[in-house]
């Protein structure tokens, strides 16, 4: 019974997926947005997650943008909760807090404070020797007086709804000692729910690098991914190019939790 329940949730996912990807697709392709600009810009970060207490576990990332093409850099930080629902599924809350650039590339004033809370849903399956993962997330974004200052009127909070689609490749044959070798390449979307005239759709991912994992509780992933971004306040839309690198690690300190 268990193993039915479990095949008809990985059928509801992966349905789910198709068509949230379809209508951010069609959101995306409706936008009138003006002339692009340009940038590149490379970011930093690290993700860990720790396991605590049974399918409990705590979470905790950061990272440091910097924006070359112009003359601010971004950073963020986000702890958070981890449940595993599943050996492949897991639910994830998680608070932080972003110094935000309304106006993108334009934004040539100080950073404006943004906190965000956001709810996910991850999962990933095996296709053969490769691994397909899947993200949903919900966003509820809380900005300051200073927003509204700046001409963003779109009230103190906005909703906003990723999802991630993404393929892992091992790059090692399976006879092979080195199992911690891998290419990863995904697509992102996300969109505005509450707009207030601007786009709803906001941001498009594609990325495309190299994972090396030479122990099973850290790891480092690195490659490119082009950004197709439009700004909060409505500024000229964006196509961008980011060097990401993520060094991430996870841990399981039940026994020093005594669980």
């Amino acid at each position: 019974m268990k193993a039915v329940a479990s095949s008809g949730a990985v059928r509801w996912l992966r349905f789910a997926g198709l068509l949230l990807t379809l209508l951010l697709v069609h959101i995306a392709s409706a936008q009138d947005v003006s002339a692009p600009r340009h940038k590149q810009s490379q970011w930093q970060a690290y993700s860990g997650d720790y396991q605590v207490s049974g399918r409990w576990g705590i979470h905790f990332d950061g990272g440091w943008r910097e924006m070359t093409a112009s003359g601010w850099q971004q950073w963020l930080v986000r702890p958070g909760v981890n449940l595993a629902l599943a050996p492949r599924t897991r639910l994830q809350v998680t608070y932080s807090h972003f110094k935000a650039h309304p106006a993108g590339i334009k934004w040539d004033t100080k950073s404006l404070p943004e906190h965000r809370l956001h709810q996910q849903i991850s999962y990933y399956s095996p296709l053969g020797r490769l691994r397909l993962e899947h993200r949903f997330r919900a966003e509820q974004r809380f900005f300051g007086p200073e927003f509204e200052r700046k001409g963003l009127d779109s009230g103190w909070m906005q909703h906003r709804l990723r999802y991630l689609a993404g393929l892992r490749v091992p790059l090692q044959r399976p006879n092979q000692t080195c199992a911690s070798c891998y290419a990863r390449l995904y697509n992102e979307v996300m969109v505005r729910l509450r707009n207030a005239g601007v786009s709803r759709f906001e941001q498009n991912r594609v990325f495309a690098g190299l994972g090396f994992r030479p122990a099973s509780h850290w790891g480092i992933e690195s490659g490119v991914f082009y950004q197709r971004f439009v700004p909060q306040l409505g500024a000229d839309r964006e196509h961008n190019l980011v060097l990401y690198t993520t060094v991430s690690t996870q841990l399981d300190l039940r026994a020093m939790f005594r669980r």
